[in-house]
């Protein structure tokens, strides 16, 4: 008996451990086929259609941004003056536009109308050839440009160098007395002439008096009363000049004075110079060439006009009268159109420009958590370039991955139960898309546990949007379809 208790207790220990190697199997088998994953997001990647330095970043990482709202202002300048100036090629576009489509104004076919009349008038000119008043004006140039041209070649006549020999030595003595100053005689002649003025003013104040006690006594008229008194301030103006003249004779001469006759005299010695010198060669053919021409403009009036200048006023009229008619005529249906076209292309290039613009304020595209901002205040960034990422909490899902065995259970729309983490109670979800191909597949599949290895990704979305669920939460399912693992 006591040799079969130790046999009887070997098999209770080697059937215990079977019993838990079959168990701790089992718990691994079924933890195998559990489905599991974490909840994963793609974030958003926010950048600007424009370039430009950043000037504000108005949030933080970690901030919750509603959709519409500024995260990012850019300095855009270069921008913002290529804006208006599109804006103001479009205004240009919708005048010439408006223009074409109106036609031309009243105004413009009158001008183009006198144009034609001209051009018609020089055309009859033409044909009737110059007249003889043109013939006579143009004979009267041609023997007055003769006799300059003629009289460059004989050079100054002996007159005329005498006199201005004669008046260069009145210049210079004029210059001479100027500067020598008055003499004695002329200051003592001066002086007589202001003293005698003076007697002559004193003379004529005691006439007034005279007059004056005449005139209340009525011994003399009004009229021989103002005239004296006139007389009298006659006499004193008189002896005033008298008086200044004979301050200057005293002075002598000033600075004014001297450098007024000193110019004179170089003018009138210049000019002998001048005279004493002869014509110059470049006035001798200045005066050649305008005699010519007026020789041509004469032979060319006395030969009337020519064929090519009749051809031509004719061709001139031909063209003004063409320009009037289109006028007349009004804008093609085509020059509407391609000027409407011109117009409506300038028109969608401002409005682009200033939709680029507005992208100078980088505004959240939804409902976010700001991850990331991978720039600074003052960075110059390209457009294109991203500026911020932002999580969305409503973009979150679940990965799992079914056996093939599994996948006749699971479809598109099927609903799903989570168990999530941290968290009491399930999360309802809903299998968004299943993958068309498997994957962790062996080169061959040869047997059905080789096959049992093979699985499909599925992609399940929470029913309702759940702020506790975070990218990166665990979760397991607990059913899924038909299937519940």
């Amino acid at each position: 008996m006591k040799k079969r208790l130790p046999a009887l207790v070997m098999l209770l220990i080697i059937l215990s451990i079977t019993l838990g190697g079959w168990y701790i199997n089992l718990q691994r088998i079924k933890e195998r086929s559990s489905l599991s994953g974490f909840f994963q997001s793609t974030p958003a990647n926010v950048s600007s259609r424009v370039s430009g330095r950043i000037s504000k970043i108005l949030v933080n990482e970690g901030d919750i941004v509603h959709k519409g709202q500024p995260l990012i202002v850019l300095n855009a300048s270069p921008q913002a003056e290529q804006t208006l100036a599109l804006r103001e090629q479009a205004r240009q576009a919708r005048a010439a536009y408006l223009q074409t489509l109106h036609g031309p104004r009243p105004q413009d076919i009158a001008a183009q109308a006198a144009a034609v009349q001209a051009a018609r008038a020089n055309l009859d000119l033409m044909l009737a050839g110059p007249r003889q008043e043109e013939i006579a004006q143009a004979r009267s140039k041609l023997q007055q440009a003769q006799a300059i041209y003629k009289k460059d070649l004989n050079g100054p006549r002996p007159q005329e160098i005498q006199e201005a020999r004669a008046f260069a030595k009145e210049s210079r003595a004029a210059l001479q007395q100027v500067l020598r100053g008055p003499t004695t005689e002329e200051r003592a002649e001066a002086d007589a002439r202001y003293k005698a003025s003076e007697a002559q003013a004193v003379l004529a104040q005691q006439n007034v008096v005279r007059y004056r006690t005449l005139y209340v006594q009525d011994a003399v008229s009004r009229q021989q009363y103002d005239q004296a008194v006139a007389a009298a301030k006659t006499a004193q103006q008189n002896a005033l000049q008298l008086r200044q003249a004979l301050r200057r004779t005293t002075l002598g001469s000033t600075r004014e004075q001297i450098a007024q006759a000193q110019a004179a005299y170089d003018a009138a010695l210049a000019a002998l110079n001048l005279q004493l010198a002869g014509t110059r060669p470049e006035q001798v053919a200045a005066d050649r060439a305008a005699r010519d021409q007026a020789s041509e403009a004469l032979d060319e009036l006395l030969h009337g006009s020519r064929p090519q200048q009749i051809a031509q006023a004719r061709a001139e009229l031909m063209q003004q009268e063409a320009l009037l008619a289109k006028l007349k005529a009004g804008s093609r249906a085509e020059e509407v159109a391609q000027s409407h076209a011109q117009e409506l292309a300038a028109a969608a290039q401002a409005r682009s420009s200033e939709i680029n613009l507005s992208e100078r304020v980088v505004r959240a595209p939804t409902v976010g958590v700001v991850d990331n901002i991978p720039v600074a205040i003052g960075d110059l960034v390209q457009a294109g370039t991203s500026l911020l990422r932002l999580d969305t909490p409503e973009d979150i899902w679940l990965k799992v991955y079914i056996p093939e065995r599994d996948l006749a259970l699971v479809s598109v729309g099927d609903s799903a139960t989570l168990r999530v983490d941290g968290m009491n109670g399930s999360i309802d979800a809903v299998v968004e898309s299943i993958a068309s191909q498997g994957e962790f597949t062996p080169a061959n599949l040869q047997t059905p546990e080789d096959r049992g290895k093979q699985v499909f990704a599925v992609k399940l979305r929470l029913a309702k949007p759940n702020s506790n669920i975070k990218p990166g939460i665990y979760a397991t399912v607990l059913k899924i379809g038909r299937l519940i693992p």
